[in-house]
């Protein structure tokens, strides 16, 4: 859908809706909508196990724009929600709700779509609900032979979904008769080496009545193996049916991914028809045993008319394997007497046979037309599911003269299973919500780095759960993409990466908290405009997802949701953007990056198209936008100071530069806001060594470092003590840094102490030291392997305490709490939480991975979480997710 064709549908939904004010010739397209009722919908019994599963909707004008699904007994949560196809209308809750869930993590993924049927009247009322679920395969069904991919092009559930694809084959004698038959058998991992394309086979040889001739054996992939196989002895009889013997090769040239030499196997296989099924067995390389390998295959060749005819066809694309070559199904049908007899099917390369009916199948003037069913068993290494099914296949195809087949087939592949049952509804209206949920103020996360510009949170006070485990989900926004920074890479995998990752990367910015609401930023792909490397990537043979990934245009939004609740309050959409570029450069960092601020009433921004804006925080109207800023920003009452190579001072309702210090800043430092004896500074450091503060009414530098080291990442202001922590180490790429103090007044600053070199920290992996009141809590090593507590005023070690290995990621710390993110580089947001009493730490509970599907951005400027009031509210790959980490 367009974004003119969405605002279109959403008319109806929006209260107040218009452009904002233009200034640089770019206007923002505004939503903003106020009433919110949420559904609590319970079908119990809807996913195998017997699991219970409760959707919360949060509609909104007309339509249903918020949602999540949870498994009651494991509270994991569905990975989609699509609400589309449901309507609130004449009192009653209608319509589907499609889901992608597992019951628990690691679990088997399901594709559940339940039919609703709900009566409204009164808070809680029961209904009916039908419903049906397969399950996700191992991978992806394309349906498309075009390099340059759209998203509806591809399915990542085979099982249950429709499937459809053309159809070869031809018309074949017996080859238990008089007449020779070739066959090509391929086998499973049938020599040694350490790679497994390269140890499997393809056998071949022809059967002319008990004879077997012409033996030959070839690696099944050519371009992956290089060995050959010279045959030295066979001796192969084909008696009764029975196909059995030895045979003797010598490989040759298998480099160093096979096992060159003398190999010995004896073979025993069954011969119905055309059909082959057996083993090799015993295989030896000269005195170390081998063990066995399935073979299985059917004949190939034959057209010879007879009273007894065989049908063999091969359907691509037909099943969903484990390890099949492509899903590719074949099938021989046996002809007798003006009809089909029965059938066998087989996935080549593995011994498993499945029957097929053929009752509904017919040949007439030239045409193969009908229907016939394969009957699949289950936990075979062909089919993934672990109960057995049955699948139609509806044929239509041509039988030429010379017994040449070609037409279509289509199906629904694999299993469905279908449920049905009432439900339990909940009606909770939004005063109710926000009287049990709302924030008290003054408790605000109003940028990326905290309140204080040092990941600290204002005190509570409340009593938080001793276990991450135990924290309660409240609310799950409206659908944002995810947040990584650094995005699928070029290639074969990056469809598989664009659904299971959640779509299109909308930037690394991190949620922040305001009075009363969240702000999210992202970015999404408009129009259809493709770089030309991406085209030179599909004419090399890689699949490439198109616009929605690799479009050169975009558009900025900025999502505000009520913090309570998670409804939308408003949501503006400013267009002219470029997508997956910064500054013309095509780099994949850059305004993936970009950080929010929110204060004096404006949020603030720098986004793709190097475009900085000031938007009301109330109502999303664009107050300005010019070119002026950089990445990151933090916010003062009249003014907010964005940092790239410079640092600059916009002016709050103008957006007119105040200020300008050139070369004290980078892109990825956020500046620090210091107030002192009643007035307004501002620290920032960059990549060569340079620290100043400025006078933020003024502009004028009150001091300078020159002699510090690289401090393009973060530092960590104590306001409250008077006190920056800084790296004192040059290192360029700053992952191996020497912490030191600073004393800090309005006219100089003055080294207090420096730990010892020994104790390095990686600030390039976002972990920067964090202060509270007397303690420091800095993370050891390039991984963060040890927490050091240090005395602020004097350095002192005060407590080690041993956390393991962690790639990167900010230590946030409220009330008594920290947790430390172990991964937030990688799509991942795994934390470990710690109590922080006195100058003392103790771990809490275990590693903790929210239950829904995660996303990050990618270091040095890494996502954090925005914890306000007891609650924590993280960017998923679906949208915001907020929990409540209050004990009572």
């Amino acid at each position: 859908m367009t974004h003119r064709t969405m605002l279109a549908v959403l008319a109806v939904a929006i209260l107040s809706f218009g452009a904002a004010s233009t200034r640089a010739g770019v206007t923002a397209q505004i939503e903003r909508l106020s009433d919110y009722t949420r559904y609590s919908v319970t079908l119990p019994e809807a996913l195998p196990g017997g699991h219970d599963v409760t959707l919360h909707l949060g509609h909104q004008g007309d339509r249903f724009r918020q949602g999540w699904a949870q498994v009651n007994r494991t509270g994991h949560l569905a990975e989609h929600v699509d609400m589309a196809a449901l309507r609130l209308r004449d009192g009653r809750l209608r319509g589907e709700v499609e889901l992608w869930v597992a019951v628990e993590r690691g679990g088997p993924l399901y594709r559940a779509v339940y039919e609703l049927d709900v009566p409204i009247d009164g808070a809680q009322v029961k209904g009916a609900y039908t419903g049906r679920y397969s399950v996700r395969t191992d991978s992806l069904v394309y349906d498309t032979d075009e390099m340059v991919v759209r998203p509806h092009q591809v399915r990542p559930f085979a099982y249950g979904d429709p499937v459809e694809g053309g159809i070869e084959g031809e018309v074949q004698a017996p080859a238990v008769d008089s007449k020779p038959a070739r066959f090509e058998l391929e086998s499973g991992h049938l020599l040694l080496g350490d790679l497994s394309v390269t140890r499997y086979v393809i056998l071949r040889f022809d059967i002319d009545g008990d004879r077997v001739s012409n033996i030959s054996m070839v690696p099944r992939s050519p371009g992956s193996a290089t060995w050959r196989a010279e045959v030295e002895q066979a001796e192969l009889a084909f008696e009764g049916g029975q196909l059995h013997g030895s045979i003797k090769v010598n490989v040759s040239g298998g480099g160093p991914r096979t096992r060159d030499g003398h190999y010995t196997f004896e073979l025993r296989a069954q011969v119905s028809d055309n059909e082959v099924v057996g083993r090799f067995a015993n295989g030896r390389l000269r005195d170390e045993n081998i063990g066995g390998a399935a073979l299985s295959g059917f004949a190939k060749g034959l057209r010879d008319s007879a009273d007894v005819r065989l049908y063999a066809l091969s359907l691509p694309r037909a099943i969903e394997s484990r390890g099949g070559r492509d899903g590719l199904l074949g099938i021989n049908l046996r002809y007798a007497d003006g009809r089909f007899r029965d059938g066998v099917a087989m996935c080549p390369r593995f011994p498993h046979r499945f029957d097929v009916d053929v009752d509904r199948l017919r040949i007439d003037g030239g045409r193969l037309r009908g229907a016939l069913s394969v009957h699949f068993t289950p936990d075979s290494p062909v089919i993934a599911s672990p109960e057995p099914f049955t699948v139609e296949y509806r044929i239509d195809a041509t039988v030429d003269a010379q017994g040449v087949i070609a037409g279509a087939y289509a199906c629904a592949f694999g299993p469905v299973r279908r449920v049905e049952g009432t439900t339990a509804l909940r009606v909770r209206r939004a005063d109710e919500l926000r009287r049990a949920e709302a924030l008290r103020a003054g408790l605000d996360w109003p940028a990326w780095n905290g309140p204080n510009g040092n990941f600290a949170a204002t005190p509570s006070g409340r009593e938080l759960v001793d276990r991450l485990e135990d924290a309660r989900l409240v609310w799950a926004s409206e659908h944002t993409p995810p947040g990584r920074c650094q995005t699928m890479r070029y290639g074969q995998r990056n469809v598989s990466r664009y659904l299971t990752r959640g779509g299109p990367a909308g930037g690394g910015s991190s949620p922040v908290v305001a009075d009363g609401l969240v702000y999210q930023y992202y970015f999404r792909p408009a129009g259809s405009r493709l770089p030309d490397y991406v085209q030179q990537q599909a004419e090399e043979g890689n699949r490439v997802l198109g616009a929605e990934m690799w479009a050169l245009d975009g558009e900025d939004v900025v999502l505000a949701m009520d913090a309570a609740t998670g409804q939308t309050v408003w949501k503006a959409v400013v267009p002219g953007g470029r997508y997956h570029t910064w500054r013309g450069t095509g780099h994949a960092k850059g305004a993936y990056t970009a950080k929010v601020a929110v204060g004096g009433g404006n949020v603030y921004l720098h986004g793709t198209g190097n475009r900085t804006m000031a938007l009301d925080a109330k109502t999303g109207e664009m107050r300005w936008n010019n070119n002026n800023g950089g990445l990151h920003v933090v916010a003062l009452e009249d003014m907010a100071v964005f940092s790239g190579d410079h640092i600059t001072a916009l002016d709050a309702k103008t957006g007119e530069v105040r200020w300008r210090i050139v070369n004290a800043g980078h892109e990825a430092a956020a500046p620090l806001h210091w107030r002192y004896n009643g007035r307004s500074y501002i620290i920032s450091g960059n990549v060569d060594g340079r620290v100043v503060c400025v006078d933020a009414a003024t502009g004028e530098i009150q001091w300078e470092l020159t002699d510090v080291g690289n401090n393009s990442r973060t530092m960590t202001l104590a306001g409250d003590r008077n006190m920056l922590l800084l790296n004192l180490d040059p290192d360029r790429r700053a992952e191996r840094c020497q912490l030191a103090a600073y004393r800090i007044s309005a006219r100089a600053a003055e080294r207090a102490w420096e730990l010892p070199e020994e104790h390095t920290y990686n600030p390039h992996r976002g972990r920067t030291p964090i202060v509270h009141g007397d303690a420091v809590y800095l993370f050891e090593g390039r991984f963060g392997e040890n927490m050091l507590v240090l005395d602020l005023m004097t350095g002192r070690i005060l407590q080690t305490v041993r956390v393991g290995r962690s790639t990167s990621g900010h230590v946030q710390w409220f009330d008594d709490r920290l947790i430390l993110q172990t991964d937030a580089s990688h799509s991942r947001t795994s934390l470990r939480y710690f109590r922080a009493t006195g100058n003392r730490v103790e771990p809490l509970g275990d590693l903790w991975s929210p239950p829904h599907r995660t996303t990050s951005s990618y270091y040095p400027m890494l996502t954090t979480h925005a914890i306000a009031d007891g609650r924590i509210f993280i960017r998923g790959s679906h949208g915001i997710y907020a929990y409540d980490l209050r004990a009572e």
